[in-house]
């Protein structure tokens, strides 16, 4: 206890860092230079075993380059979550689904996980002699050090690339950023530290807390409690450790591992093999061979393995496939009482013991423990544990969940929505790679599509100027629909009738109307000739010079001077015609409003009209952006524009989508549906995430699904997670199973698409009205209709 209650007791005495030159380099007082980086694991939970096995080799890559003198420090912090912001918009639905939101997070004590790589070196005995001149007076030593730190940057440029590669994010931590990543490590009082104006040592100015050394150590006001490995398994896998970012416990879990060079590192091993090889036999089978002459009996056949082993591993050494180091892995506990620090010590330890390591419970040695966690500290803890690169690589921090991006970059605003995923990590949900947001969604009917589009739809209105188009079948959004004040359209069911012709007065419109009609007549089976052509746009010229209600389908067909396959085609979409109550208005039915629902189920028997119909819809989408988020919803009806022209067409048209800042999320029941379809390639290619539902038949289309881009380990995880809950996002930045942890108004709003419950919604629009009022009147009568379930 001496140790820390003289006038030495400060933690500063024993943090190493004391200057930092050139931005980044630290130079530490116990004679060596350092960089820290900050660095984002990758999500290996769905990785096929293959896969696992490529990156545990490009791990060991990274270290088998190391030579003798260099120290690597992991680090990876785990820490309560509590940064949620309540947001609110003038939509009352959307407040009280993201109250409820807000409650589950601030209850249910999310963690984040922040990860930190440190590389040391020490400096050659000669030049660390002059160190302390260097601090005191600098004439004549700074180049010295200026020469042995460009040596260090040349060194570890290759280790950066490399960590490039296998980390989702890799960067060196700014000077604002190295002062509160090392304060966070001796103190516990985890804010944000700001470089002082006038320079200071670092140890001085970032160990603002005393520590009590004794069987209930203290760093400031909390207790603290250093678990260390003393052993390992024989055998472990990449990844093992990764339960740990998984606790609901806050904790660092800190890895040390000094680098030997090749020559001591041959030898310790070489030392350790004779002494396993001569622990073969026993005392009695040795004195008998020497007496007998006979051949020993082997009575130790694990010491005849380890010595086998070793050999193995001074030959991979040799051959530079790896390289050996001293490790130190800790894990610190911290707690506001005894007894709480007590129950997370027990938590842990239990996981150590689960997975076969053998662990120290530091009491006496506790303080020294945790001094040694500090990075850039090489002398205290030090464990004379021999290891591996390859072994190594296994038990650092490399995996974390994925949980998504908190900010939407494209957007320039928060994610789409907060959901839960496994463990206690929260899921940051967006459909934007970069600036590509279209999606495609697959899942069997009452897997829960329905309701994951909508809790899209209803995030999305976040957004400010943003606007929904939603494409629907079966009524599934009509209520969410009215509570946010949209405008329901049942094509072919509402009196809805389009004018295709409104604007054909403008010469670029005339021109669209003219594909239109190209269009009509191709899914009609009518072959398009010159002559056709040049009578459809005289007429069509013609046309453009009548008020705009009279440029209708009854003008064209009256107009219309041409073919008569077609002037009788035409005539059909005319008010006396099947089709003419969609396509022979006179006035524009589309209205501006920030979210309309067309509902497909009626048109979608007839496919010719759903087919131009779409195409018209389309167009006016395409006519109407305005560079604000757009988000347009097809859900099933897109297989209406699986046919060669539209091919083109939508390929053409995602890509002007993308540039206006619109997203398209096409959602179906069926792979088998966008498998067989002209578009497929192109439904591949141009969206960015996809989104599976549970399917517990999915092992009879495994083939299908591997072909959209699941592998092995993935496709197993959807054959058992369940329906109306779960949701398995995948994109080129991750891949995650998330919930959308709906409670009561999510319920409500989202899921409410029963023939009886639309019909009461109608009711209550056509009475209230849609917006607030809507939603104040749909969460009174869903109280009522509960408090009735409850009594009966």
């Amino acid at each position: 206890m001496k140790d820390y209650n003289d006038e030495r007791h400060k933690v500063s005495f024993f943090t190493p860092q004391a200057s930092l030159l050139e931005g980044d380099i630290l130079i530490n007082k116990n004679g060596t230079v350092q960089k820290i980086y900050k660095y984002k694991a990758k999500d290996l939970e769905n990785l096929t075993d293959n896969a696992l096995i490529v990156y545990r080799n490009l791990l060991n890559n990274v270290f088998k380059r190391l030579e003798g003198g260099f120290i690597v420090n992991f680090e990876a912090q785990r820490s309560i979550k509590k940064d949620y912001t309540l947001r609110e918009t003038e939509y009352d639905v959307f407040n009280l689904i993201e109250k409820e939101r807000y409650e589950s997070f601030i209850n249910s004590n999310f963690f984040i996980n922040q990860y930190y790589f440190s590389i040391s070196k020490k400096i050659p005995s000669k030049t660390e002699s002059k160190l302390k001149s260097f601090f005191i007076d600098e004439v004549g030593f700074r180049d010295d050090i200026n020469s042995f730190i460009e040596q260090f940057k040349k060194e570890i440029a290759e280790l950066e690339g490399l960590c490039k590669d296998l980390f989702l994010d890799f960067e060196a931590l700014n000077p604002g950023e190295i002062y509160t990543y090392l304060h966070s490590t001796v103190s516990d009082n985890n804010n944000p530290v700001k470089v002082p104006n006038i320079p200071a040592y670092i140890c001085n100015y970032i160990a603002d807390r005393d520590m009590i050394n004794g069987f209930d150590s203290k760093i400031g006001d909390k207790y603290f409690r250093c678990i260390t490995f003393n052993d390992t398994p024989l055998y472990t896998d990449i990844n093992m450790l990764e339960g740990l970012t998984k606790l609901g416990i806050e904790f660092r879990w800190c890895t040390r591992y000094c680098i030997l060079d090749k020559f001591e590192a041959n030898a310790k091993l070489e030392k350790q093999r004779r002494i396993a090889w001569g622990q073969r036999y026993s005392i009695f089978e040795s004195l008998k061979s020497r007496f007998t002459g006979t051949e020993p009996r082997i009575t130790n056949p694990d010491a005849e393995l380890e010595a086998n082993m070793l050999q193995v591993e001074i030959q991979e050494l040799s051959n530079n496939n790896l390289s050996e180091g001293y490790y130190t892995i800790t894990l610190i506990l911290y707690g506001d009482t005894k007894e709480e620090l007590e129950r997370k010590v027990r938590i842990v330890n239990k996981f150590f013991i689960d997975k076969e390591f053998i662990t120290i419970i530091e009491k006496i040695n506790n303080s020294e423990a945790f001094l040694g966690s500090i990075p850039g500290n090489i002398y205290n803890n030090q464990r004379q544990s021999l290891l591996h690169s390859l072994h190594f690589s296994h038990l650092i921090p490399c995996s974390e969940v994925w949980e998504g991006n908190k900010i939407n970059k494209h957007l320039n605003d928060e994610a789409l929505f907060l959901a839960k995923t496994k463990g206690t990590t929260a899921f940051y949900f967006n459909l934007h790679v970069k600036d590509l947001g279209h999606t495609m969604i697959v899942g069997k009917s009452g897997a829960g599509k329905s309701v994951l589009l909508g809790a899209i739809t209803l995030n999305f209105m976040k957004y400010k100027n943003s606007k929904v188009i939603y494409f629907d079948k079966g009524g599934s959004q009509r209520i969410l629909c009215y509570a946010l004040n949209g405008i329901f359209s049942d094509i072919g069911k509402d009196k809805m009738s389009f004018q295709p012709f409104e604007k054909i007065n403008d010469p670029f419109n005339r021109k669209k109307a003219m594909l239109f009609l190209e269009e009509l007549l191709e899914l009609n089976n009518i072959m398009i000739t010159p002559e056709i052509q040049n009578s459809l746009w005289e007429t069509l010229t013609s046309m453009a010079n009548n008020p705009k209600e009279l440029r209708t389908f009854t003008t064209l067909e009256t107009t219309f001077s041409g073919d008569s396959k077609v002037k009788l085609l035409f005539k059909d979409y005319t008010l006396t015609g099947s089709q003419g109550e969609l396509f022979d208005g006179s006035n524009n039915p589309l209205k501006e409003t920030r979210l309309q629902v067309f509902e497909m189920a009626k048109i979608s028997e007839n496919p010719k009209g759903i087919a131009l119909v779409l195409s018209y819809l389309f167009n006016e989408i395409e006519e109407g952006l305005t560079g604000e988020p757009t988000l347009i919803i097809l859900d099933e009806c897109w297989k209406f524009l699986d046919n060669p022209r539209f091919a083109n067409k939508i390929k053409e048209w995602l890509k002007v989508l993308r540039k206006s800042n619109a997203t398209v999320v096409f959602a179906t029941q069926e792979l088998q549906d966008i498998e067989k379809s002209t578009i497929s390639d192109t439904l591949i290619s141009q969206t960015a995430t996809r989104i599976f539902l549970p399917n517990r038949d999915i092992l009879d289309d495994i083939d299908i699904y591997k072909k959209f881009g699941l592998n092995q380990t993935e496709i197993h995880n959807l054959s058992e997670a369940k329906p109306k809950k779960e949701y398995f996002l995948k994109n080129s930045e991750g891949a995650r199973m998330f919930d959308l942890d709906l409670k009561e108004q999510g319920l409500n709003f989202l899921t409410k698409s029963e023939k009886e419950e639309q019909e009461l919604g109608k009711e209550i629009y056509e009475k209230v009205g849609g917006g607030n009022l809507f939603t104040k009147e749909w969460k009174k009568i869903m109280r009522l209709n509960k408090g009735k379930k409850e009594e009966e």
